[in-house]
C-alpha cells in the first residue's frame, strides 16, 4: 500500500497474526504442502521449501486448519496452478499441531513455483510464536501444511508498474518479501536477455532478442547489524554480478567495520580499499537514500522509482522521515507495516 501522511507506529505483540491481518486480502484457495528441505541461512534464521500437493477451496476464509476429511483435495497439475501470488506477499500457514496460524513473507518467486512447484519460506527464531518454534524444532521432512496466500504488498508487473524501477528497502528480517521481488526482478531480466525474437506473422516479434539493458532495475537496500545476519546474500550477490539482471545491491551492516563508507557507491562486485564486495558499514541515513533515488533517476530521464519498504517500525518511520525530508513523492512509496 501507499504510504500514509503518519508514518505507521508499532502493534501490540500479543496480538495475533489473523487478528493483525485481518482487513487485508487473501485467496479462496488453500494447498497443502509437503516440507521437502530445511537451510540454515543465518545464525537465526532458517529457510523451509515445500512442494505443493494439492489444492482445496476455501470460500469463507476458514480461519483454522482443515482436516483432510473435510475438504476435496484436487491433486491434479491443473488444479494445482490455481495456488499462486505476487512477489511480495505472504502465506497463511495451517498445521493441525498447532491451533494458532502463523503468518511468513514468501522469498521464493512465482516462476520457481510454476516451473518446480514448490515454495520457500525464511523464519527468524522467535521462540515466544508456537508456530515459529514448530518450524525450528519439530518439523521434518515429509511433514505437511496448509497455505494461504495474502497480503497486498507485492510488486506488480502490470502496465502501470512493470517497467519502472524499483528501490527495495529493508531492515533485518523484513528482507524476506523483498528477496521474492529482488530475485524476481533479477531472474525475469536474465530469462529476457536469453529470448531470442520470435517473428509472428503479420505481427509483431515475440522475445527481447538477447536484450542487453535491463527491462527494470532494482536497487536492493538492505541494513542488518552483521553481516552474517544478511539474509540470502549469496543468492543476491550472484545476481548482482551480472550486469544484466538490472539488480543494484547496496548492504549495510551497523554494528562491523566491513571496509568503506555509507556513501561509497556500490555498483559491482570489485571494491576498492578491501572493501568487502557489495557491503557498506553505516545506517540508511538521508545520503544513502538520495544516492540511490539519483542513480535511478539517471538511469530513466529523471523519472522517480518506486519504493518498498519493511523493517522494524522505528526503521520505516526513520526511513519514511528522510524521504519526507528528499521531497520523495509518498505516492511513489509502498510499505509492509512491521507487525
Amino acid at each position: 500500500m501507499q504510504a500514509p501522511p503518519i508514518a505507521p507506529t508499532p502493534s501490540k505483540p500479543s496480538a495475533t497474526h489473523l487478528a493483525l491481518t485481518a482487513s487485508k486480502a487473501r485467496e479462496n484457495v488453500r494447498a497443502v504442502v509437503k516440507l521437502v528441505a530445511i537451510t540454515n541461512e543465518t545464525p537465526t534464521i532458517k529457510s523451509f521449501k515445500f512442494s505443493v500437493v494439492g489444492v482445496f477451496d476455501d470460500p469463507h476464509l476458514i480461519p483454522t486448519y482443515v482436516d483432510p476429511g473435510d475438504c476435496i483435495l484436487d491433486c491434479s497439475p491443473n488444479a494445482i496452478k490455481r495456488f499462486s501470488f505476487k512477489p511480495g506477499q505472504w502465506i497463511d500457514l495451517f498445521t493441525a499441531h498447532i491451533p494458532i496460524v502463523g503468518g511468513f513473507s514468501i522469498t521464493s518467486t512465482p516462476h520457481q513455483l510454476e516451473t518446480t512447484n514448490t515454495i520457500e519460506l525464511a523464519v527468524k527464531a522467535a521462540f515466544s510464536n508456537p508456530v515459529v518454534r514448530w518450524l525450528h524444532n519439530t518439523i521434518r521432512i515429509g511433514d505437511t501444511a496448509q497455505f494461504r496466500v495474502g497480503g497486498e504488498f507485492y510488486l506488480r508487473d502490470d502496465r502501470e508498474d512493470g517497467e519502472r524501477d524499483v528501490v527495495l528497502i529493508a531492515g533485518g528480517v523484513g528482507a524476506t518479501p523483498m528477496i521474492s521481488m529482488a530475485t524476481h526482478v533479477g531472474e525475469s531480466n536474465l530469462r529476457a536477455a536469453l529470448a531470442p525474437l520470435q517473428p509472428l506473422p503479420n505481427g509483431p516479434q515475440l522475445g527481447d532478442g538477447g536484450r542487453s539493458v535491463p527491462r527494470r532495475t532494482a536497487v536492493v537496500l538492505f541494513s542488518a547489524k552483521e553481516a552474517a545476519e544478511l539474509l540470502f546474500r549469496e543468492r543476491l550477490e550472484s545476481l548482482a554480478s551480472n550486469p544484466q539482471s538490472g539488480v543494484d545491491l547496496r548492504f549495510m551492516v551497523t554494528r562491523e567495520d566491513v571496509g568503506g563508507s555509507a556513501s561509497d557507491r556500490v555498483a559491482s562486485p570489485t571494491a576498492a580499499n578491501g572493501a568487502v564486495p557489495f557491503i557498506r558499514h553505516g545506517r540508511v541515513d538521508r545520503a544513502v537514500l538520495a544516492q540511490c533515488l539519483n542513480d535511478c533517476r539517471k538511469r530513466r530521464g529523471g523519472a522517480n522509482p518506486l519504493v518498498y519498504l519493511c523493517g522494524p517500525a522505528v526503521f520505516e518511520q526513520a526511513v519514511l522521515g528522510h524521504l519526507e525530508d528528499l521531497g520523495f513523492p509518498s505516492s511513489n512509496v509502498r510499505f509492509e507495516k512491521w507487525w
